[in-house]
């Protein structure tokens, strides 16, 4: 899998903002979908070579899920943390899981310590369904990550693009991040999502996650996309993305 925007996946807070020290947690780069082991990479930003070197990190305790109101699944004890390299080269957190991950929601908290201090951060990936096709089952292609809602910022509109055909392996993520190229910001990326599905509605089967391949998409203009409130289209996704889930 290709890490796109990334490919992924993230929603990640700081949940110790007053740290003075430079090496800190980035994006996350998830690799793998969902009913598979996890295989995610996390960027470590401003990492000297001695503070790689004793670095630690690893799941953080069941006080800390509860602490900060968070569930801590069964599966998610199986996770490993390791230093390693990303593909372009650069030093990563290697996340790996030897059980697979059977919830399109994956929330869990990363602690890390070294030589000179500690931190904790928290990320939330949201795995998306496969594309669906009349007389395939809703789960019988390989999913693809999608972002989970960050705070709404004011979006750039993306330019209007006349039509989209659905090809194998597709899903509406993908296509509305393609519409939406160098975004950041995956609240963003819901509203284009909520926007073309309630223009396409002939092209899904009730579902945002159950979308005809080979079916041909009317592209919003920019102007149609930025005027759906995105709180509203954030919570739209959430729904559905559950929805689905309660039945496949």
């Amino acid at each position: 899998m290709s890490a796109m925007l990334p490919r992924l996946l993230i929603t990640a807070c700081l949940l110790c903002p007053s740290l003075s020290w430079a090496l800190g947690l980035g994006e996350i780069h998830l690799n793998s979908a969902l009913n598979e082991p996890l295989n995610a990479d996390i960027d470590l930003i401003a990492a000297t070579p001695d503070e790689l070197t004793a670095l630690r990190a690893s799941l953080a305790g069941r006080d800390a899920f509860t602490r900060y109101g968070i569930d801590r699944p069964p599966f998610l004890s199986s996770l490993t943390f390791k230093v390693g390299k990303g593909k372009d080269g650069r030093d990563v957190l290697m996340v790996r899981s030897s059980d697979a991950i059977p919830e399109p929601f994956v929330t869990f908290l990363v602690e890390v310590n070294w030589a000179r201090g500690r931190l904790m951060r928290e990320y939330t990936v949201l795995l998306d369904p496969p594309v669906y096709t009349p007389g395939e089952s809703a789960a019988g292609a390989a999913p693809v990550a999608a972002p989970l809602a960050a705070p709404v910022t004011a979006p750039t509109a993306p330019p209007p693009r006349p039509a989209a055909r659905v090809a194998k392996g597709d899903t509406l993520s993908r296509i509305a991040r393609s519409l939406r190229p160098g975004t950041t910001d995956p609240a963003a990326v819901d509203q284009t999502m909520i926007a073309l599905y309630r223009a396409n509605n002939q092209a899904f089967e009730g579902n945002i996650n159950l979308l005809r391949r080979g079916a041909i998409l009317r592209v919003p203009g920019a102007d149609e996309i930025a005027a759906l409130n995105q709180t509203e289209a954030i919570s739209e996704v959430r729904r559905q993305m559950s929805a689905w889930h309660g039945r496949v």
